[in-house]
């Protein structure tokens, strides 16, 4: 996926999926492949939840980041049953 502006890429992408249960079985095996490159699997999370993830995470050691690394993330709410939509 690439910057609309500047045409650089920006190391992530977003696969959606039909139903929740096709994700959590994507997301059990954390790295794939995917036309010759290698993609580390998350869910994908809104702004609440995130927010509300960081929230959870102050008082506790360590740093509370998310993110970071590259691959494409997989959003919990469309297709993977039929193949998946991959966008990028």
């Amino acid at each position: 996926m690439t910057d609309e502006g500047s045409g650089k890429k920006r190391g992530f992408d977003f696969v959606t999926f039909d139903d929740h249960d096709s994700v959590d079985k994507i997301v059990i095996q954390k790295y794939h492949t995917v036309n010759a490159h290698n993609f580390e699997v998350r869910k994908a999370l809104s702004k609440q939840e995130m927010a509300s993830a960081s929230s959870s995470q102050r008082g506790r050691s360590g740093s509370g980041n998310f993110g970071g690394g590259h691959g494409g993330d997989f959003s919990g709410n469309d297709n993977f049953g039929g193949g998946g939509t991959f966008s990028g």
